[in-house]
This record gives structure tokens, C-alpha cells and sequence, in this order.
């Protein structure tokens, strides 16, 4: 079974599951938000971290792409456009 299933099956039975996951979701996408940002403007805290993990520091803002267009299909998820978003979304609901 999909974890997509599972989760919207979890979602159908348990009061509220839906909302939270919901909130979840949004939690995660203002995290990866601030993330995001912080790679684009560079901030000493990303460049530490990429020091650390042998990643070079011109390849930041291709990660920093990559990490926004993960967090622009949660968003279109959440609106609804479930043939872009998925993860985020009520596609099950909707048949798709």
C-alpha cells in the first residue's frame, strides 16, 4: 500500500488528522521558507553546515532552487492543484 493511502486512510479515520497533517504541512513549507532564504542570502549558519558537509558554496543556490520547488508543489498541494502537489493536497479526495 502507498504511504499516500495510508496517510489519507489515517486522515478518513482518526478526529482531526486532516487538519493536522494540514498543519504540518504548512509548518514544514514556513521551515523550508526560512531555509530557502537563508540560502539565497547565504547566511553564515548555511555555509558553516556546507563547510561541514563537504559541499561546495557554489552549488548553494542550485540546492536552494531545488529546495523551493519541493516547497512550491506543497503549496500548490495545499491549494489544490493535485497533478502538481500531491504531497500536500486533498487529491484523494478528489478522485486523483
Amino acid at each position: 500500500m502507498n504511504s499516500h493511502r495510508i496517510t489519507y486512510q489515517l486522515a478518513r479515520t482518526v478526529p482531526f488528522a486532516d487538519t493536522a497533517l494540514k498543519g504540518l504541512t504548512v509548518a514544514y513549507v514556513l521551515t523550508n521558507s526560512f531555509e530557502v532564504i537563508a540560502k539565497v542570502q547565504k547566511e553564515r549558519f548555511v555555509l558553516d553546515n556546507a563547510e561541514q558537509a563537504g559541499v561546495p558554496e557554489t552549488t548553494i543556490p542550485y540546492l536552494a532552487v531545488i529546495e523551493d520547488a519541493g516547497t512550491a508543489g506543497l503549496v500548490l498541494g495545499l491549494t489544490g492543484w493535485c497533478r502538481v502537489g500531491f504531497a500536500g493536497g486533498d487529491c484523494q479526495k478528489n478522485g486523483v
